[in-house]
């Protein structure tokens, strides 16, 4: 059995599945992969997948089934994979990739954490990138074992403003939370002083070279949709029939299964997936507010949303 490196690099802006990975299906998006020295050629064509790798923990003797999401597939192209921090977090996974002596107060675990399951995969170094090793699932390992989802499935969009939005609103959530501890500070005069860490303390780059290629950068492809002929041969329905359904339905969350379908196949898209709020909690409203004068940031208008349980939400904006 092969084991290979699944190397922890935040250079990569999304996961880079290589030789130790089994395709369960591919989403029908492809990507143009820049490499990280502009005189390298970008690589065309890589399919976005639905991916999985096995895991054997050597303290419980199980293997696990590790599922990598929206994940960019080379194959035996590539030896070693690739995992961005940032993807897996998105998904709820704790990814404390800081080596345990590097740690400021040695309080690092090294690890991949999975919450609702209580599993850890413990993290080692190669030279100074965090890893661990897994090898290609056997098809009674994908029957067997238990399945952990490392990313999520909605699409991955690396670049999108809202990890910049959710950053910010973060920040200023935390800045209202220390003027409100600051406040209570003063009004019991404690002189405590907070060991807490408030900034980074260090930060460490790598070269790059010649031999060691990162992915910098990607640009989506066009998604592969089904034809209204597809369509009526599969459902066993006119032409017309397949045209108007197309015309009046959408194309997004296609799934093209590798293999077939089992019970661990979701069919419930990501939006569908969580509780909705009923009765009043769910019920929103909304209308457009208009100013006579510009704001300071030049806004106009505003659109506000309200319940009738006293939450509200405006959003400014320009005419």
């Amino acid at each position: 059995m092969s084991y290979k490196r699944n190397e922890l690099d935040s250079r990569a802006d999304t996961c880079c599945l290589g030789a130790a990975y089994h395709i369960v299906e591919y989403t029908g998006q492809v990507c143009k992969v820049h490499p990280y020295h502009p005189k390298y050629k970008p690589t065309k064509d890589v399919p976005v997948v639905k991916g999985v790798t096995a895991y054997d923990d050597v303290e419980s003797g199980k293997t696990y089934i590790l599922c990598v999401n929206q994940g960019l597939y080379f194959g035996s192209e590539m030896k070693h994979s690739l995992l961005n921090q940032n993807q897996m977090r998105f998904n709820g996974v704790i990814v404390d990739d800081c080596p345990a002596h590097l740690s400021h107060n040695r309080s690092s675990t090294h690890s991949i954490y999975f919450q609702e399951e209580d599993i850890r995969i413990p993290l080692e170094l190669h030279g100074c990138m965090s890893h661990f090793l897994t090898h290609l699932p056997s098809k009674q390992e994908l029957d067997n074992c238990q399945w952990l989802e490392l990313t999520d499935e909605t699409e991955w969009e690396p670049y999108s403003d809202r990890f910049q939005n959710d950053e910010q609103e973060a920040i200023g959530k935390r800045s209202i939370m220390s003027m409100g501890r600051n406040r209570a500070s003063e009004e019991t005069k404690d002189n405590y002083e907070s060991n807490e860490l408030r900034a980074i303390s260090s930060v460490h780059s790598l070269k790059d070279t010649v031999e060691h290629h990162v992915i910098a950068g990607m640009s989506s492809g066009v998604k592969l949709s089904i034809t209204a002929q597809e369509l009526s041969d599969t459902w066993g329905i006119s032409m017309s029939a397949a045209q108007q359904t197309l015309k009046y339905t959408t194309q997004q969350f296609i799934r093209n299964a590798v293999n077939p379908i089992e019970r661990r196949y979701r069919t419930a898209i990501q939006q569908l997936r969580y509780r909705r709020l009923g009765s009043d909690l769910g019920r929103f409203y909304s209308d457009t507010m208009f100013a006579s004068k510009r704001s300071v940031n030049q806004n106009t208008c505003g659109q506000i949303f309200v319940n009738k349980v006293g939450f509200y939400h405006f959003v400014p904006m320009k005419r």
